[in-house]
């Protein structure tokens, strides 16, 4: 095989790659496999995850969100329709003392 030919096939090769990458980050993003995870901070904004609401419920620190009265509410936006949706909060017990 000549050097040109074999400098096509790994440009092509790195071209794929590029190629095959940015589509696979693209599906996982939009969660196309059926799996969607996000997570957000006090002080912070998610395109998922919409903030704690009514805001005369909650103090919000920079160490978390400190709920004052119940109920309080929150908005998921999800990126495509789901017929059922788990969803997993994490806590930490030690940070408030009652």
């Amino acid at each position: 095989m000549s050097l040109r030919l074999i400098r096509i096939i790994i440009n092509g090769s790195g071209v794929m790659v590029v190629i095959l990458a940015t589509a696979f980050f693209l599906l996982h993003d939009l969660g196309l496999w059926g799996d969607v995870r996000a997570s957000v901070q006090p002080q912070q904004n998610s395109p998922l995850i919409g903030g704690i609401y009514p805001a005369n419920r909650v103090d919000v620190s920079s160490a978390g969100w400190h709920i004052t009265q119940e109920p309080v509410y929150f908005d998921v936006r999800l990126p495509n329709l789901y017929d059922s949706v788990t969803l997993t909060f994490r806590y930490r017990p030690d940070c408030c003392q009652i």
